[in-house]
């Protein structure tokens, strides 16, 4: 066997570690297929005591002072009886879809994708993910209904108004769901990830009906299969295979159930364990600038949420976790809030998973209010705050209704600088100020992406402007990720990014996978004569970008690329554009309210393709991709201005000083805004004056 290993290891470059750990994980597998063949139980779902649990994250008598709170709000209780009374009547909104239905057959059918029109087959959990299991199917639109985090707002709902339709009908789903899904067939075991968001919704349902014999005659058979959810996670952790959000997932779900239920049997191993990833994660998987690793915006808020649960759960639990998490929790946050459009949404970057650890409010996903809120009570950051809320649900279910009383005191809080560069993540946000309609920029000059970058775009040195809610130019999400929109939401050509000859240097391979990245090479941050910019630099192997970004005031953004490549090339700068009614007229592009207009110094043909926005995972609408083309020998500098309001401005090339420069005027009376000294040598422009 040891020699077995050294040739494993040095075929597919594996340590002897990973080699180990891998048939360990084989070989408990095996052992289970075999025992769960002869109908044989585990023996940590067949005993243990559940009636012993620890402390959860509110109290039972706290029933009393949320019902307060919502009387107090009738329309966010209505609110809340709504979704669950959706629920109830069978239609889910999920992702980005809405009013879906997963009855089939007079019964739900929790192997549905009501998207596809699917039902996928029920073989061994390691064989379903197949295409010819799959049958068509996305496994994510099932698991997302399978994580059952609807039953947990049914609980809410059944806190809030004690209408015991409420907890009926979570029972009736959990019978539902132990009866089609017998432990280990089909697609609902296939990722540890979804047990463990299951069992972490479960638990909530469970101590939200008031635990105990809540669910009556099933109690016994909830905790069993509770049990065997624990078991199966905690043997097929993702420590090698996806050791992002899927591992402190997978830990955060067996801290959940080792720290709730201490006398189960296995309880006191899942939490250590669980614990000890989540430790590793936290401290491998946050950049030292609050940037989270995969630099994946969703991802980043998935992260976020589950070291805050870990964190809070441990403070409830009575237990000393190292000073780091806390620490950790207030740069993920200040990052995060930095990083936030004018709208307080969470920009698309990277892939858009669209879903949530535990929507507990009714805030779309990409809406990090609540999150915040959390963090500026518990990590005692004031910059994670954001707006107002006089009724904070997320804080009032994770921290309890004291808690939630103390938000305001931290509410409209905003960070010092308009301007953040985070060097380590790779991305900078400038915006002229804090309010809802001002201007906003995003800038993308890091890594690619983590390991196998599995959920990068083609987006480095790529750029979003918003004008308040309202987007110009834009990052066009996700949508789904099956073939063929996959690829087309992740590419170069659906960002704004500089193609020479055709190409680009991230090159996507498998959904995850890719076969080539770029290299970035810089990142900058300059203030000059009242001008900040920032700036970076992208190696493309024949080829170098230079992109320097400048904000002048609150509508005007100027665009310096610097193209080095050698001899006679065809250079394309992409721009992809929110909406579908931009016009192409001469040199520039435009629409009401907002415009693009460039000075590449030669001449540039242009023209509008079709494009498309996906704000939530399973949704996308028309949008447009402006295109712009040159022939050039040699480096090039090319220069954009972007203009947010009525006025129009131009762009001009101009010798100043003895330099060749950019001059941007407003074009009714040729007023100098700012001029701006070129450099060709791949640095940055300076500013030589401005307004």
């Amino acid at each position: 066997m040891g020699i077995q290993r050294r040739l494993i290891a040095k075929r597919d470059g594996l340590t002897p570690k990973e080699v180990a750990f891998r048939i360990r994980q084989h070989a408990w597998n095996l052992a289970d297929r075999m025992r769960t063949t002869a109908g044989l139980h585990t023996p940590e779902a067949a005993a243990g005591d559940w009636t012993k649990t620890g402390r959860f994250f509110i109290d039972q008598a706290d029933g009393d002072s949320i019902r307060a709170l919502y009387a107090a709000h009738p329309e966010r209780r209505q609110a809340l009886l709504d979704r669950a009374d959706a629920v109830c009547a069978g239609r889910y909104r999920l992702l980005g879809y809405t009013d879906l239905r997963f009855v089939r057959n007079g019964s739900l059918n929790w192997h549905y994708d009501p998207v596809s029109e699917a039902s996928v087959q029920r073989k061994w959990w390691q064989q379903m993910l197949s295409a010819e299991s799959m049958n068509g199917a996305d496994p994510k639109v099932i698991w997302e209904f399978n994580r059952h985090q609807h039953l947990v707002t049914l609980a809410q709902a059944f806190v809030v108004s004690g209408d015991e339709q409420y907890r009926a009908e979570i029972v009736r789903q959990l019978q539902s769901w132990m009866d089609a899904n017998p432990p280990k067939y089909g697609v609902n075991w296939t990722s540890s990830l979804e047990l463990a968001f299951r069992s972490i919704s479960w638990l909530w349902a469970w101590f939200l009906c008031g635990g105990g014999d809540a669910f009556g005659k099933l109690t016994d058979r909830f905790f069993a299969m509770l049990g065997i959810h624990a078991e199966h996670v905690e043997n097929n952790l993702s420590v090698y295979f996806s050791p992002n959000t899927h591992l402190s997932g997978e830990a955060l779900g067996l801290y959940y159930i080792g720290t709730l239920l201490p006398d189960l049997n296995g309880a006191e191993r899942w939490r250590s364990i669980g614990e000890r990833w989540l430790m590793h994660c936290v401290n491998t998987h946050v950049l030292a600038d609050g940037g989270y690793m995969e630099r994946t915006f969703w991802y980043h808020r998935y992260a976020t949420d589950i070291f805050l649960h870990f964190y809070v759960l441990s403070l409830k639990s009575g237990r000393e976790l190292a000073i780091d998490v806390k620490e950790r929790l207030s740069t993920l946050g200040q990052f995060l809030r930095c990083s936030l459009r004018p709208d307080g949404r969470i920009p698309h970057i990277g892939d858009d998973d669209g879903g949530r650890l535990l929507p507990l409010d009714g805030l779309p996903g990409d809406d990090a209010q609540g999150v915040l809120q959390c963090l500026a009570l518990t990590a005692g950051c004031d910059i994670c705050t954001t707006r107002a809320d006089a009724l904070p649900e997320e804080v009032l279910w994770l921290l309890g209704p004291d808690a939630a009383g103390l938000v305001q005191q931290h509410a409209d809080i905003v960070p010092d600088e308009n301007v953040h560069l985070f060097a380590e993540s790779g991305y900078a946000f400038l915006r002229s100020g804090w309010g809802p309609e001002d201007t906003y920029i995003s800038f993308d000059c890091g890594p690619h992406g983590w390991l196998n970058c599995g959920h990068a775009h083609a987006d480095m040195l790529s750029i979003q402007i918003y004008k308040g809610g309202e987007a110009v130019v834009i990052d066009p999400g996700t949508f789904r990720y099956q073939s063929p929109w996959r690829d087309w939401f992740r590419r170069a050509e659906a960002h704004a990014v500089i193609r020479v000859n055709g190409e680009y240097p991230a090159i996507p391979a498998a959904p995850f996978q890719w076969n080539g990245v770029p290299e970035h090479r810089n990142m900058r941050m300059l203030s000059q004569n009242s001008i900040t910019s920032v700036g970076g630099m992208m190696h493309a192997g024949s080829w170098q970008h230079d992109r320097e970004v400048f904000l002048l005031g609150r509508e005007l953004i100027v665009l310096l690329d610097t193209v080095a490549v050698q001899g006679e090339s065809e250079i394309e700068v992409r721009f992809p554009l929110a909406g579908s009614d931009w016009q192409v007229s001469g040199d520039s592009c435009s629409r009401p309210g907002a415009g693009i207009r460039w000075n590449f110094g030669v001449a540039a043909h242009a023209r509008c393709e079709d494009g498309w926005l996906s704000e939530y995972y399973g949704e996308c609408v028309p949008a447009t991709v402006l295109v712009l083309t040159i022939r050039a020998h040699g480096p090039v500098t090319l220069a954009t201005l972007v203009t947010l309001g009525a006025e129009a401005h131009d762009i001009r090339r101009i010798d100043h000083e003895g330099k060749k420069s950019l001059l941007i005027e407003r074009r009714k009376d040729a007023h100098a805004v700012a001029t701006l000294a070129l450099s060709m040598n791949g640095e940055s422009a300076c500013a030589a004056s401005a307004e």
